[in-house]
């Protein structure tokens, strides 16, 4: 009992927002954080950006079930932008992502949403897979963004649960079209 009574305040310890002390959070993240740079291992989306993440696109790879792919990626969002756990935009050549294992299909765009600011990771997700559900209900035709979880470790440092949505644009109309 003990040792599940510990379990659990750890992983509530791991729900409590941000420490404010940026040393402390930064060691913090050093030492539970880090893992091996075994790229391609596991189900988790790996990203390694090769310079400092903004608002402009900077180069990157991506491996998703040991398949690398070569792309951009840039911080995305207007309030979010500066929320400690970023939303992303992956960018990469025409189709070349193959995340059908995650139920996506081949992608050349794809919004990871953080999901900071609810605790529980099922808004975003719920939101879209309604909005599926209903489409198909009504027998309407309608744009509906595929959408799924993942996990994403960035440049070597586990970043959490995000959704994995399509991105909304002109390429995606053309293709639900």
């Amino acid at each position: 009992a003990e040792g599940r009574q510990l379990r659990v305040r750890q992983a509530l310890d791991e729900l409590q927002p941000l420490a404010v002390d940026e040393a402390r959070a930064e060691r913090r993240r050093d030492h539970v954080l880090r893992v091996p740079a075994r790229r391609g291992k596991g189900r988790a989306l790996r990203l390694e950006a090769h310079g400092a993440l903004g608002d402009t696109y900077v180069p990157m790879d991506a491996w998703f079930l040991g398949v690398p792919w070569a792309g951009q990626i840039k911080k995305r969002g207007a309030a979010s932008f500066w929320y400690p756990k970023n939303n992303y935009t992956l960018e990469f050549e025409p189709l070349q992502a193959d995340l059908a294992e995650l139920g996506l299909g081949r992608k050349d765009h794809l919004v990871l949403i953080s999901n900071f600011d609810d605790n529980a990771h099922t808004r975003q997700k719920l939101v879209y897979d309604t909005w599926a559900a209903m489409v198909e209900w009504s027998g309407g035709d309608r744009l509906v963004p595929d959408s799924a979880f993942v996990v994403v470790y960035l440049n070597g440092v586990y970043s959490g649960l995000y959704v994995a949505i399509d991105h909304i644009d002109d390429e995606f109309i053309r293709e639900h079209g």
